[in-house]
């Protein structure tokens, strides 16, 4: 006789396996909601844990803080000319519906709040202050730079830069400007998984791009190249720019402006003094004092 032990056993384990995930879901979502029924204003921070919405004030997750010191990232740019921000500062915290920087024990951490789990440890960050910048500049414990996507949650350039400036503009959205070895050059998106380098290497900084044309300066001089390595203007005394439109100054003091196709759109004839100024309505050429050409 076949003992009925032999039957009940398997179906007790069926039955675990069956109603053991259900349980967990169960618990998760209970979790989620004593998380939502605690903070029922949805403030940002409140009673020592960070907590992220989404746009319809469903819960994302919550941080529960470390040190009395949390809460978004200060970021601060670093570059010297990108944007004219240099050493601005702004708050960054949610990057989407899963990930957020937050600053916590001294330390920027990513960190996915769906998961509730610290990705990785940086020293700064910076989008430049634009809410929704296509890439997040982070500088990690190491003092390398990458750039982290926010649309994807991955890394667009990974943490072996001494230095990424990012442009995030309609042209150059995917091109930035990194330092690797005390030399400077532009870089595309990687592709199949190795460096996307866009120009020769150079021991002078680039301090501005657009998609054709780039500037490089060492002291108070500067050079335009074009990608190809190939100098367009070289011993600049000023260098100036408009969205993507770059202003220069050769050593004869004669003003050039190219446009956003690397192309010039204003050179000086041979008679006549001619200055620019940049006000809301563009960029305003001027000879002799009185307002020739604008651009926009």
């Amino acid at each position: 006789m076949i003992s009925k032990n032999k039957f009940v056993l398997p179906i007790i384990i069926i039955l675990l396996l069956l109603t053991l995930p259900l349980g967990i879901y169960g618990m998760i979502t209970k979790m989620n909601e004593d998380h939502a029924n605690s903070n029922p204003n949805h403030l940002h921070y409140f009673n020592g844990a960070l907590y992220y919405y989404k746009a319809n004030n469903e819960l994302i997750g919550s941080y529960k803080c470390l040190s009395n010191d949390c809460g978004d990232v200060m970021t601060l740019v670093d570059d010297e000319y990108l944007y004219r921000t240099n050493g601005s500062t702004n708050l960054i915290g949610k990057l989407n519906d899963t990930m957020a920087l937050i600053y916590d024990e001294n330390i920027i951490k990513l960190v996915s709040v769906k998961n509730n789990r610290v990705l990785s440890n940086y020293n700064s960050a910076k989008n430049y202050g634009y809410d929704n910048a296509a890439f997040i500049i982070l500088q990690d414990t190491e003092g390398k730079y990458c750039a982290f996507s926010p649309s994807d949650n991955n890394f667009a350039l990974g943490c072996a830069y001494d230095y990424i400036g990012y442009l995030d503009s309609t042209n150059t959205k995917n091109i930035f400007a990194v330092s690797q070895d005390g030399k400077y050059y532009l870089v595309g998106l990687p592709i199949g998984g190795e460096e996307n380098r866009l120009t020769p290497k150079y021991n002078d900084s680039i301090v501005f791009y657009n998609e054709f044309l780039f500037v490089t300066r060492r002291g108070n001089t500067f050079n335009l190249y074009r990608y190809d390595g190939t100098i367009e203007k070289s011993s600049l005394n000023l260098f100036d720019y408009y969205n993507e439109f770059i202003i220069v100054t050769d050593n004869e003091s004669k003003l050039f402006v190219y446009d956003q196709y690397g192309k010039i759109a204003f050179e000086p004839s041979d008679e006549g003094h001619y200055s620019y100024r940049i006000t809301e309505n563009g960029i305003e050429i001027l000879e002799d004092d009185v307002v020739t050409n604008t651009y926009i």
